[in-house]
């Protein structure tokens, strides 16, 4: 990097730090108002209070930290070619777009699930506190193999282990009725419910499956988003900064958001596998990236804002 560039990474880290903010704050104030009740009428003491809301803040910054990659990679490419400083390759960018797409799936896959453990612990015990009694503690190890608390490593064991399960009683109603061992039981109404339960957990392992890929792609979505920013910033030179940030707030951000929970839909209602709805979410991000690029190599190549070359 060189000690011209350096001039532009305040204003690029105050837009995240802002973005990030933005962001965090909208989910707390939505989740103070939905938990407002439990946490400030029971009477829990500031430690708790502070506690319950520092987890929310950090579990948050999952849904900000995308947008605010975005934010700040705009900011700081439209200051850059804005004072025409003329070097600029995109392969110089990959080693910083690898780290931070490797520091977000390591915080959303590993981390960020003891951090749903502590919160949903404590919120458990928030709620269950009687107004006039000490709040108890919960062990929070009695929440561990939930998913939201489940890391990257331990959804496979919990998928594998429900699918056990599931063929286990499939092969144990086939052998009650191969050995005739039926006797006096309704074989209809014992089938509905060895198919019920079979359904529901086809339907944990599926649910499972969409939050696995969901942190695999989430890292591939920050490294495309860094380079969505870029050449967003490029296309805006001569733009206010103020309607730049606006139009991503209300624009990229909803439709990024409303475009995954499509996808999402689609792999619930088993349309297509949980792997492909994030190949094709993340393929819609790449090829709307990919355009950005071109258009921005055009934009430089006629206005001729800079002496340097995109690569």
């Amino acid at each position: 990097m060189t000690t011209a560039m350096r001039p532009t990474l305040r204003p690029a880290i105050l837009g995240f730090l802002l973005t990030l903010t933005i962001m965090v704050g909208l989910l707390t104030t939505q989740f103070l108002l939905k938990y407002g009740t439990d946490i400030f009428g029971n009477n829990i003491g500031a430690f708790a209070i502070l506690k319950i809301l520092l987890l929310f803040i950090l579990s948050a910054t999952e849904f900000a930290l995308p947008i605010s990659v975005l934010v700040m990679t705009t900011i700081h490419y439209r200051n850059l070619f804005k004072q025409k400083h003329p070097e600029f390759k995109i392969k110089s960018t990959l080693l910083i777009a690898s780290i931070l797409a490797t520091v977000c799936f390591i915080w959303t896959a590993f981390l960020l699930p003891v951090v749903h453990l502590h919160e949903g612990s404590l919120l458990y015990d928030i709620k269950a506190k009687e107004i006039n009694l000490p709040m108890g503690r919960t062990n929070p190890e009695l929440f561990k193999g939930l998913l939201i608390t489940s890391n990257y490593s331990e959804i496979s064991g919990i998928i594998d282990s429900t699918y056990k399960s599931a063929l286990n009683k499939k092969t144990e109603f086939l052998e009650n009725v191969k050995t005739n061992q039926m006797a006096g039981v309704n074989l209809k109404k014992y089938q509905e419910a060895v198919n019920y339960d079979l359904k529901q957990n086809n339907s944990l392992i599926n649910t499972m499956r969409i939050k696995k890929a969901q942190m695999l792609s989430f890292a591939f979505l920050v490294f495309i988003l860094f380079y969505s920013g870029m050449f967003l910033g490029i296309l805006n030179i001569n733009n206010r900064l103020l309607l730049i940030l606006i139009s991503i707030y209300l624009t990229v951000l909803p439709g990024i958001y409303y475009l995954s929970i499509y996808f999402e839909k689609l792999a619930k209602e088993r349309s297509i596998t949980p792997f492909q709805s994030q190949i094709y979410f993340i393929s819609t991000i790449l090829l709307i990236t990919l355009g950005l690029y071109f258009y921005a190599r055009r934009h430089l190549r006629v206005e001729r804002t800079s002496g340097g070359n995109i690569t």
